[in-house]
């Protein structure tokens, strides 16, 4: 996963940034016990790293969570993105669709990546976005930043335009990532390459015939 791509209007994040980016995506998995601490420790390492509307926007999510239940926030979770089909959790996808060849290359990827640093994914799908999230730390900056670029934003951007329209509380969580990715500026239009055709453009001449551009 290397490439030059870069955040519009950004330079490469800095290593701080993407441990932000992995506290931020803790509270993209199933709750468990620990969820409320594990909001502290984010807003903690956004308060500290990241822009004043990335740590509003955190505040605003611990707000509207934090005086509920385990079982609440389990059921919060469950209908936000198990039962709401836009909001599904995914990357492939909203990037691709759920019946998409592409989706599985774009696993893959991500599947490999993992193992080769060692990270353990569970039993969960490799592009769900917490891990791909909580793995962030794991990227070298180029990798970092094409992989918010390419395969970040537009979720998250089609994900907060549902849970703003349903008034859901994980709007603000999905807006302090985006405010910490630096992609706050970009629609849901963004780029959808996927990070293997990106690499294999730039490979070695074995690319496959047919790839898009």
């Amino acid at each position: 996963m290397s490439a030059g791509a870069t955040l519009a209007g950004s330079g490469p994040g800095p290593a701080s940034d993407r441990d932000a980016a992995a506290a931020l995506g803790e509270l993209f998995l199933y709750p468990r016990q620990d969820y409320r601490h594990l909001v502290t420790v984010a807003r903690t390492l956004c308060d500290a790293q990241c822009c004043v509307l990335t740590a509003q926007a955190l505040v605003a999510f611990d707000n509207a969570v934090g005086e509920l239940s385990l079982d609440e926030l389990q059921d919060l979770y469950t209908r936000t993105f198990d039962l709401t089909p836009r909001c599904v959790p995914y990357l492939s996808v909203h990037l691709f669709g759920a019946e998409s060849f592409d989706r599985g290359r774009l696993m893959t990827g991500l599947d490999d990546a993992y193992r080769r640093a060692g990270f353990d994914r569970g039993s969960e799908l490799p592009d769900h976005l917490g891990l791909v999230l909580r793995f962030a730390a794991a990227f070298d900056e180029t990798e970092w930043d094409e992989l918010v670029t390419l395969c970040l934003a537009r979720p998250l951007a089609l994900m907060l335009g549902e849970l703003q329209e349903a008034g859901n509380p994980f709007r603000h969580a999905v807006e302090a990532v985006r405010r910490a990715l630096g992609v706050a500026h970009l629609e849901a239009e963004a780029p959808r390459v996927p990070l293997w055709r990106h690499r294999r453009r730039r490979g070695t001449g074995n690319e496959p015939s047919g790839e898009a551009s």
